[in-house]
Formats: C-alpha cells, structure tokens, sequence
C-alpha cells in the first residue's frame, strides 16, 4: 500500500496475516498492534513515522522487512522468536539476534553489527546478505562461524579486516564480493571444494591496513593489492562452476585453467588477451569477454556461448 495516511482499517481484521505498508504518509502504525495473527509484515520508505513500537508485541511474525531512516528509532524485536526471514535497514542494533534462533534467511543494510556475538545463536541461518560498509568490524570469524551458512552476499561492503575465514568457511557454496573493499590475507587461505560460486566484479584489496576512529572521524591507511597478481588463489577451490571476475583490470587468466568444473565465466571490463586458459575445459558454457583486447576467441570452442 502506498501514499496511505492512516491504517485503521486493520482494527477490524483480526485474522490478518500478511501486510506491507510502503512509501506511506503515516505519522502511526499503532493499529498494527491489534493484528496478532500477523505471520509476514513489510514496512519500507515511510519516513513520516516517529517510532515502529507498535511492531513489538507481533511475537507470531516469521517475516519481517523494515527499511527506516537511522534516526527513527529501532524497535524492540527481541520477541519474535518464531522468524524465519528477517530484512532490515536503517537500524543501529542487533543484539535482538539473539532470540531469533530459527532464523534462515537475513538481510542487513548498514552500520547496525554492534554485537557479532548476537550472531552465534543463528545456528540455522542459510542465507546472508550485508550492503553497505560494515567498517567498524575487527574480525568477521563470527561469520565463518554460522554452521548452516550456504549463501553469503556481501556486494559493496567495506571491511578494513582480512576476511580469507569467509573463503575458507566449509559448507559455503556461493560467495559474492562484488564492488567489495576488503583485505584478504592470500597466505590464510585453505582448499575448500564446496564452494560453487564466486563474484568477484569490481574488487578493492589492500594488505597493511591501519584504521583508528578519533570520535567520528575514520583514519585508515593501506597498500594496495591488485587481483591479477593473487589470481592464483582460485586453485583452492577447484569446485567452482560459476566464476565473475569482471572490472578488475586483469591482464590474464591463466589460474583458470586449473577449475575442470567451471560453466560460466565473466572477466568482462579486463586487458585479458589470451583465452588460451580456456581451452581444456570440459563442462565451459558461457564466457563473457566484453571490452577485452581478446586476440584468440576461436580457441574455447563452438559449444561455448562467447559474449564480446
């Protein structure tokens, strides 16, 4: 529902059990706290509202998205046990992980990672996703540390922390870091042939790094780390079928070759010249080689579909 500027309607809905308010002109939200029965709650871009406490008492939610400005005060959320989905943006707390045992699937826009420990009770969590910078973080183990962790998304995320724990995390099967600034300390890293799909597009890496806050301001020093000269890190998981390496300003491919299993590969936006990398594998389907200096497209063969 959008542009609505009162909800009171639901007051005579008791058996109401899926609502989504969106880009509303609300100043209250209070009737939602009549709708007991209220099993998937959407409630995003309606920043006319003062608070969300009416959401609190809703203990039977098993979805919940709540996207809010940072100003607008957090909800108390540590009553609803029974989720299952939960999307949050704008928040600056997590601490009510804690109760939320049950949770498989969570989604985290911005800088709310006060209390990683709040994460070691998620034991049944499949799917993460964190946009946005998650900076302040000195150790992302807590990640690597979810037993049931398959899919991790961190796309556009800042870390100034070696993260190699998320590469090495056993169980992992999918792994995006596109446009990702993060440290990744090359020597850590372990074999790890359950890992299917990797994207990298568009990477940052730094080694050395130094940060310190002095009241809000961040002080952080680096050396850059370019990804062609580390490619060689591929060869430990060689179960990958999905691979992007898109916009990174590679020269080459050779590492690839050492993937039997690959199906597609992006390594669009590079300097590759040479696909000859290519040519040995077998289960190859889809490459996408736009905007490189290719010289040799004939040699990954008519069964591959070539994207230039």
């Amino acid at each position: 529902m959008e542009h609505v500027k009162d909800i009171s309607f639901v007051n005579s809905m008791p058996q109401l059990e899926r609502f989504a308010l969106d880009d509303s002109q609300c100043i209250s939200i209070a009737p939602l706290s009549s709708c007991e029965n209220l099993k998937e709650l959407s409630l995003t871009s309606n920043y006319e509202l003062p608070d969300y406490s009416a959401i609190t008492g809703l203990t039977g939610l098993e979805s919940l998205n709540i996207d809010k400005y940072s100003n607008q005060p957090d909800p108390d959320l540590s009553g609803m046990t029974n989720m299952k989905t939960l999307t949050l943006a704008g928040f600056n707390g997590c601490s009510f992980l804690r109760s939320m045992g049950g949770l498989t699937e969570l989604t985290i826009a911005g800088y709310c990672i006060d209390d990683p420990g709040a994460f070691s009770g998620l034991t049944q969590l499949e799917r993460l996703k964190g946009t946005k910078s998650w900076e302040y973080l000195n150790r992302v183990d807590f990640l690597a540390n979810l037993p049931a962790l398959t899919q991790l998304d961190l796309s556009g995320t800042t870390f100034y922390t070696d993260i190699s724990a998320l590469l090495n995390k056993e169980g992992l099967v999918s792994l995006n870091l596109n446009g990702a600034s993060m440290e990744i300390n090359f020597s850590r890293l372990k074999d790890n042939p359950g890992l299917l799909s990797l994207s990298m597009d568009g990477v940052k890496l730094y080694k050395n790094v130094k940060a310190d806050r002095y009241g809000g301001i961040s002080m952080v020093n680096w050396d850059d780390v370019t990804l062609d000269a580390e490619l060689g890190f591929l060869s430990h998981y060689p179960g990958l079928t999905d691979l992007s390496l898109a916009d990174n300003k590679l020269a080459q491919i050779q590492p690839v070759a050492a993937l039997p299993l690959l199906e597609t590969l992006d390594i669009s936006k590079n300097y590759v010249t040479d696909l000859n990398p290519l040519a040995g594998l077998e289960h190859l389907k889809k490459v996408d080689g736009r905007e490189n200096p290719v010289s040799n497209w004939q040699v990954v063969g008519e069964k591959v579909t070539v994207i230039r």
